[in-house]
């Protein structure tokens, strides 16, 4: 897993049962609370403890997504199959905007297995040539996420030619940057 981006945000002891609260930052946004009983808070500093507790499966009961698996949360449901889930997103950024989710809790893609993104890649194309035939659209554009909310997550967004969505800002790089890019990312393979 990849916690560069973690962030203790408060500690607090509570005087009933000892244990430690951790609130934090996964992220930007996802505020992800968890109890860590004293005995384990023996063990290590609470950065750590967070971490291990998280790449051991930890399950999040407070994610939305899977709370949506679980039926607690409805959904506009679009496909459902045993591993996954597709559905309406809440707050579209065009109309007809779908999410589709492993319904095994999976905070980011590179973490699932490779059996579950090859076949939550071969739905994401089902998917979106059934959107680009029910909805008319141009295309269909992809984004991965699992940022704004801790689960792995595809958006399938329909996209008009003349629908002056906004495009992601550009960069440029400085004099060396691509090369010392491809050494870094190459270096880690």
């Amino acid at each position: 897993m990849h916690f560069s981006n973690i962030i203790i945000k408060n500690n607090q002891k509570s005087a009933a049962n000892n244990n430690l609260v951790a609130l934090f930052y996964l992220q930007k946004s996802a505020i992800i609370k968890i109890r860590v009983p004293l005995e384990i808070q023996l063990m290590g500093n609470v950065e750590t403890i967070i971490k291990f507790k998280i790449s051991n499966g930890m399950k999040q009961t407070d994610c939305i997504f899977c709370k949506i698996v679980n039926k607690e949360i409805p959904c506009h449901k679009i496909y459902e199959d045993e591993k996954f889930l597709a559905f309406l997103d809440i707050q579209p950024v065009s109309h007809g905007h779908v999410l589709i989710i492993p319904k095994e809790h999976i905070i980011w893609m590179q973490d699932a297995n490779d059996e579950i993104i090859s076949e939550i890649f071969i739905l994401t194309k089902k998917i979106m040539l059934t959107m680009k035939g029910g909805m008319k659209c141009d295309y269909v554009q992809v984004g991965v996420n699992g940022e704004e909310i801790p689960h792995f997550h595809i958006h399938l967004i329909p996209r008009y030619f003349d629908d002056n969505f906004p495009q992601f800002p550009r960069k440029k790089y400085q004099e060396g940057e691509p090369d010392e890019l491809i050494k870094r990312i190459t270096s880690a393979f």
